[in-house]
């Protein structure tokens, strides 16, 4: 079966403004990558800082999960955010956290990118 799952964005700007519905759909590989694009094309800028806008994902019957990010300086997330468009990345970043542990997966991905000369390099680490 399918989980379910619902990706929410919330307004650091406005503290007080309420979390607002993204997408909501079935299938956690689906919700991860989703969670991906938006942090990567509205949660970060090009030059690596936090914007104000984050987002969670839930799974049904199991965690929110968010991707860490600093206020000001995210140079992974900004390397991922340039290579964003490669067709293959998305995917494989989803991959990546549906097979391990938030905490774990992110650490190993940001340390390859921290690494990598290109994302060539990366893609390498996930087949």
């Amino acid at each position: 079966m399918s989980q379910a799952w619902q990706l929410w964005s919330h307004d650091f700007f406005d503290r007080d403004a309420a979390p607002h519905l993204e997408r909501s759909g079935t299938g956690r590989r689906e919700g991860l990558a989703l969670l991906w694009r938006h942090t990567l094309d509205e949660g970060v800028t090009d030059a690596g800082a936090g914007t104000f806008t984050w987002f969670t994902l839930s799974l049904a019957g199991g965690p929110r999960l968010s991707l860490p990010r600093h206020p000001f300086h995210n140079p992974e997330l900004a390397w991922l955010r340039a290579a964003r468009h490669e067709p293959w990345l998305v995917a494989a970043l989803a991959r990546a956290l549906d097979e391990r542990p938030l905490d774990e997966a992110v650490a190993v991905l940001f340390d390859a990118v921290r690494q990598a000369e290109s994302a060539q390099a990366v893609r390498a680490l996930f087949p």
